[in-house]
């Protein structure tokens, strides 16, 4: 990052709240505070950001604008940027015990790429509750096996990193309330993305057709 295929993302979000601009300082700002050295056993800060929200309301593109965004605004601080995506639904094994093996190795990949302090990493987690499943809900309808060991593996691997100023992750979650509490309190920033506006929506439709315009597809 940054990387033209995110180019005029963050131009193409549209909300009523300046929602982008709120999360763009804060998030810049925990970073700035996570560099600090702050004693951890008195100040807990974990540089995790949380979108949740109904389907379509545009969680993701919010995500990747974000990772841009501050691939720009750190460049003096940092050497270069890298995006690391993730879709949940690929780190789900039907093979009992796996979830949780390849949750672990992504961790360690992540790790591995952030002991070089000059690279910010960024980490897009779509669908968060896949792989931070509510372990008490679990329990209640029996299924200890590997939903649980990859919530935990998933926290460990949290924890792991919260030494590393260097790491940022930014989720999104159509389903908060299928969360675990304990991720849901790592996080740093918890941000309800709702359905357009009216307003919003004619924007969205605007730019659309603007587009198909200028491609001469209309």
């Amino acid at each position: 990052l940054p990387h033209k295929s995110i180019e005029g993302v963050w131009e193409s979000l549209v909300y009523r709240e300046p929602i982008p601009e709120s999360m763009l300082r804060i998030l810049t700002r925990m970073i700035e505070i996570s560099k600090q050295g702050l004693d951890p056993a008195i100040v807990t800060l974990q540089n995790l950001a949380l979108l949740y929200g109904p389907p379509g309301s545009g969680k993701t593109t919010l995500a990747h604008g974000l990772a841009q965004k501050l691939s720009i605004r750190l460049g003096r601080d940092y050497a270069a940027t890298k995006l690391i995506e993730v879709n949940s639904s690929t780190l789900t094994s039907k093979w009992f015990g796996e979830s949780g093996k390849l949750v672990g190795k992504l961790f360690d990949t992540i790790s591995t790429l952030s002991a070089d302090e000059t690279i910010l990493i960024i980490v897009v987690i779509d669908e968060v509750e896949t792989l931070a499943g509510s372990r008490e809900k679990a329990l209640q309808t029996n299924e200890v096996g590997d939903a649980i060991r990859s919530t935990n593996e998933l926290l460990q691997g949290l924890d792991r990193l919260r030494q590393r100023p260097n790491v940022v992750f930014i989720c999104t979650s159509n389903l908060k309330e299928n969360i675990d509490a304990a991720f849901v309190d790592r996080c740093g920033i918890e941000q309800m993305i709702g359905a357009p506006s009216v307003e919003g929506a004619y924007e969205i439709f605007r730019s659309v057709i603007n587009e198909l315009i200028k491609a001469n597809l209309v």
